[in-house]
């Protein structure tokens, strides 16, 4: 990751299969933005936490954005359904329309988000079970 800027998300250990996601915020061009990371099929995978369909954040409770079969990730206003590895609609009301993607890599045991010069990490939140081993925040250049 040498000339790439990353601030730390979680530990790889805090994000499992189809399993709860990590909630935090990001500022792309001077908007906050709520967003996720998941884990699918082994990999680590992160979104803007919005809907194509209308807007709202995904998660049907806290953290949780997989349906009840863990393949697709599901708005709970409406059921629109995403592919988990793209963030692309692939059912329900959201048509054509994907989630957009966030830039994360994993390596060395943790989770990074790369920041770019319209893409920050603002905070992550400490209420949803991946959050529970986080490590200490930090930007590496």
């Amino acid at each position: 990751m040498v000339g790439t800027r990353t601030a730390t998300l979680c530990r790889s250990s805090a994000l499992v299969d189809a399993g709860a996601g990590l909630r935090f915020t990001v500022r792309r061009a001077g908007e906050l933005l709520p967003a996720f990371a998941v884990r699918h099929d082994g990999a680590v995978h992160a979104y803007v936490n919005r809907c194509a369909h209308r807007g709202v954040e995904l998660d049907w409770e806290h953290g949780r954005f997989f349906d009840r079969t863990a393949h697709r990730l599901i708005c709970a206003t409406h059921g629109a359904m995403y592919d988990p590895a793209t963030g692309a609609c692939v059912g329900g009301p959201c048509r054509r329309g994907g989630l957009m993607t966030l830039p994360v890599v994993e390596t060395d045991g943790s989770v990074y988000l790369v920041e770019t010069v319209e893409l920050e990490l603002v905070n992550v939140e400490l209420t949803t079970t991946a959050a529970t081993e986080i490590p200490s925040h930090g930007r590496t250049d």
